[in-house]
């Protein structure tokens, strides 16, 4: 009876660890999914949020991650939330391991800072910026944000969640409208520190201009060879009836008009901001506002 009981909790133990090791494949974050370091949650709903945010990260390998910090400026020197987001990305070693390397890992991050009501979503990897494109970016705050305004937390945070997955499981095309805002400010741009090129595209991209260049000189060049070697001077008399005169243009003066164009670098679309909005390579992009 006692081995039988010890072979029992022996085999528990080997699928508690089966399950955790299922949980993490894929990721190396040193966080956990939702992370509420403001204390606005309870404990249930946490747990309850976990595992929502675990299985949709599993199921779609794109991990999905919920942080609430009291006041964002306590971890980061920059005065836009959105760079702690992206920051964070590359502290706490978040994402989905895709095998495209480290820095197009997918993921998104919902962060939220109650002192000021800052929130950012940032998104990284070439599936994760497939579904939370412009679209997606702006379909997610109209699930949420609604929550939010009425201090309705967990339930923003639940819609966020499933919102996410519908996404993830049917993006939404590019060319779906979105709306003009002055709520949020859009951010696209590629992660200073990766360095992660294709050789192979590289050497094309260098190789077949060259190519290219070679072949259009070479055809100026045969072009431009029309001297033929002659045996006789037939070709240099001049025929009869034929006089050569000489003309000349004398130079007086010239007009210019010049016309000034004005440049309108300011924004036109009643006050949105942007630092670039789109979505590259797989790299980092998403939102800053208001909630």
């Amino acid at each position: 009876m006692k081995k039988r009981l010890v072979l029992f909790l022996l085999i528990v133990l080997l699928c508690a660890c089966m399950v955790t090791a299922a949980s993490a494949e894929g990721t190396n974050a040193r966080i956990a999914n939702v992370v509420d370091t403001a204390g606005i949650l309870t404990e249930s709903q946490v747990q309850a949020l976990e595992e929502k945010a675990e299985r949709i990260s599993a199921e779609y390998k794109c991990a999905v991650y919920i942080v609430i910090v009291p006041d964002y400026r306590n971890y980061t020197n920059s005065r836009d939330i959105y760079d702690l987001a992206v920051e964070m990305y590359s502290e706490y070693e978040l994402g989905w391991d895709n095998g495209n390397g480290d820095a197009k890992r997918d993921y998104l991050i919902l962060l939220m800072s109650m002192e000021d009501r800052d929130f950012a979503l940032d998104t990284n990897g070439f599936g994760g910026n497939k579904a939370f494109n412009e679209p997606g970016m702006y379909k997610l705050e109209q699930a949420m944000l609604p929550y939010f305004r009425q201090n309705d937390w967990y339930n923003g945070y639940n819609a966020f969640l499933e919102c996410a997955e519908s996404l993830l499981k049917s993006p939404l095309d590019e060319g779906t409208y979105v709306p003009q805002t002055t709520q949020v400010v859009s951010h696209g741009y590629e992660d200073p520190n990766a360095s992660h090129k294709n050789p192979f595209l590289l050497l094309i991209a260098i190789i077949v201009p060259i190519l290219i260049a070679l072949a259009v000189c070479s055809s100026f060049q045969k072009q431009m060879k029309t001297a033929v070697e002659q045996t006789t001077a037939g070709g240099y008399i001049v025929p009869p009836g034929v006089h050569m005169k000489v003309r000349r243009d004398d130079f007086i003066n010239r007009t210019v008009t010049r016309t000034i164009i004005h440049r309108d670098d300011g924004p036109r679309d009643g006050g949105f901001s942007s630092s670039g909005g789109g979505h590259f390579s797989g790299g980092h992009s998403g939102h800053s506002g208001k909630f």
